[in-house]
């Protein structure tokens, strides 16, 4: 059982965690047209985002690599039963990305992955030309931020400018790279940047 099997449960009690994800769909929705587009998820956990998006979409696949935060999601869209909802378990790594979507959001996930230009590159996989990626994630920290400890964190943040070089890189113009939120730990402020790139 991965740590984010273990915190499943709780994993909504979070006040940031939430406001973050509000902040993240908010931006989304003034930058990209959501309405009639089918959307991946990815890191979706227990679908914060997710149910802040799916009335606007056609589809969202939320797409995760932990059984127990898809169940607790899983238990959300039978009781809102969310038709457009759909899931699966998904290992950037290892698992082929499904292919034809028009929109790719990511919040809070990529410094889980051992290669930011790896998951840009899948990210872009999954979507048609025409297609958007919005990615959001943390401006570079001093490793403090998870008060549980580093385990499965490959990056203690991004330079803003270097995921931008790499959106650019795989073929990405980027259109906004602005922080959204800044969440607040003692005395310490994590920002939290949205980057957003069309394939064109």
């Amino acid at each position: 059982m991965s740590s984010f099997d273990k915190l499943a449960k709780e994993w909504d009690l979070n006040k940031n965690r939430v406001k973050n994800a509000i902040s993240f769909a908010n931006k989304l929705k003034e930058i990209i047209p959501l309405k009639d587009k089918r959307v991946i998820d990815y890191g979706a956990g227990t679908g914060l985002i997710t149910f802040l998006i799916n009335d606007d979409a056609k589809e969202v696949l939320a797409l995760d690599n932990s059984k127990g935060m898809l169940g607790e999601l899983e238990k959300k869209i039978e009781m809102a039963d969310a038709k457009n909802v759909k899931i699966k378990l998904h290992d950037i790594h290892k698992d082929e990305m499904p292919r034809g979507f028009d929109i790719f959001v990511s919040s809070m996930t990529m410094h889980h992955i051992k290669s930011s230009l790896l998951f840009i590159k899948k990210a872009k996989e999954s979507i048609k030309k025409g297609g958007y990626i919005a990615i959001a994630d943390l401006v570079s920290e001093d490793g403090s931020f998870h008060s549980r400890g580093n385990e499965g964190v490959y990056h203690f943040g991004f330079d803003q400018k270097e995921i931008e070089k790499e959106f650019e890189e795989v073929g990405l113009r980027p259109i906004y790279n602005e922080i959204v939120e800044v969440v607040n730990k003692g005395d310490k402020s994590y920002p939290i940047f949205l980057i957003v790139g069309r394939y064109d």
